[in-house]
Protein backbone atom coordinates (compact mmCIF):
# COMPACT_ATOMS: atom_id res chain seq x y z
CA UNK A 1 0.00 0.00 0.00
CA UNK A 2 2.79 2.44 0.89
CA UNK A 3 4.43 1.90 -2.50
CA UNK A 4 1.14 2.66 -4.24
CA UNK A 5 0.82 5.90 -2.30
CA UNK A 6 4.41 6.86 -3.09
CA UNK A 7 3.85 6.04 -6.76
CA UNK A 8 0.84 8.36 -6.82
CA UNK A 9 2.47 11.06 -4.67
CA UNK A 10 6.06 11.43 -5.86
CA UNK A 11 7.01 14.06 -3.28
CA UNK A 12 5.48 12.38 -0.23
CA UNK A 13 8.77 11.81 1.62
CA UNK A 14 10.09 15.26 0.83
CA UNK A 15 6.84 16.91 1.90
CA UNK A 16 6.69 14.98 5.17
CA UNK A 17 10.28 15.92 5.99
CA UNK A 18 9.58 19.58 5.19
CA UNK A 19 6.42 19.54 7.30
CA UNK A 20 8.51 18.08 10.11
CA UNK A 21 10.71 21.16 10.10
CA UNK A 22 7.76 23.07 11.56
CA UNK A 23 6.38 20.26 13.70
CA UNK A 24 6.28 20.99 17.41
CA UNK A 25 6.11 17.54 18.95
CA UNK A 26 6.20 18.94 22.47
CA UNK A 27 2.98 20.85 21.82
CA UNK A 28 1.36 17.79 20.29
CA UNK A 29 2.34 15.60 23.25
CA UNK A 30 1.00 18.13 25.77
CA UNK A 31 -2.24 18.64 23.86
CA UNK A 32 -2.66 14.88 23.32
CA UNK A 33 -2.71 14.36 27.08
CA UNK A 34 -5.77 16.58 27.38
CA UNK A 35 -7.72 16.16 24.14
CA UNK A 36 -8.52 13.01 22.18
CA UNK A 37 -8.24 14.56 18.67
CA UNK A 38 -4.66 15.56 19.45
CA UNK A 39 -3.93 11.96 20.47
CA UNK A 40 -4.90 10.92 16.94
CA UNK A 41 -2.59 13.57 15.52
CA UNK A 42 0.20 12.29 17.74
CA UNK A 43 -0.42 8.77 16.39
CA UNK A 44 -0.31 10.09 12.81
CA UNK A 45 3.04 11.72 13.51
CA UNK A 46 4.36 8.37 14.75
CA UNK A 47 3.13 6.70 11.53
CA UNK A 48 4.88 9.37 9.46
CA UNK A 49 8.09 8.89 11.45
CA UNK A 50 7.91 5.14 10.93
CA UNK A 51 7.37 5.65 7.21
CA UNK A 52 10.33 8.04 6.98
CA UNK A 53 12.57 5.97 9.23
CA UNK A 54 13.47 9.12 11.15
CA UNK A 55 11.97 11.83 13.29
CA UNK A 56 11.50 15.02 11.30
CA UNK A 57 12.72 17.95 13.33
CA UNK A 58 13.52 21.62 12.93
CA UNK A 59 16.83 22.06 11.12
CA UNK A 60 17.41 25.72 10.35
CA UNK A 61 17.18 28.74 12.62
CA UNK A 62 13.82 29.80 11.17
CA UNK A 63 12.39 26.36 12.03
CA UNK A 64 13.48 26.66 15.66
CA UNK A 65 12.10 30.19 15.90
CA UNK A 66 8.74 28.99 14.57
CA UNK A 67 8.75 26.08 17.04
CA UNK A 68 9.39 28.49 19.90
CA UNK A 69 6.63 30.83 18.74
CA UNK A 70 4.18 27.95 18.55
CA UNK A 71 5.12 26.90 22.10
CA UNK A 72 4.63 30.45 23.32
CA UNK A 73 1.24 30.56 21.60
CA UNK A 74 0.10 27.30 23.24
CA UNK A 75 1.19 28.53 26.67
CA UNK A 76 -0.53 31.90 26.24
CA UNK A 77 -3.74 30.23 25.04
CA UNK A 78 -3.71 27.88 28.03
CA UNK A 79 -3.61 30.97 30.29
CA UNK A 80 -6.39 32.72 28.37
CA UNK A 81 -3.98 35.42 27.19
CA UNK A 82 -3.96 37.08 23.79
CA UNK A 83 -1.82 35.59 21.05
CA UNK A 84 -1.98 38.25 18.34
CA UNK A 85 1.68 39.20 18.70
CA UNK A 86 2.84 35.58 18.51
CA UNK A 87 0.71 34.94 15.44
CA UNK A 88 2.12 38.03 13.75
CA UNK A 89 5.67 36.91 14.60
CA UNK A 90 5.06 33.48 13.07
CA UNK A 91 4.78 35.00 9.61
Amino acid sequence: MVNAVEDAYNWLRRDLVRAGYFLNKENIEILAEAKKPWKRIEEDVLVAESFLGEEPWPVEEEHFIYRNISSNTRILLSKGAGVSEEIARSG
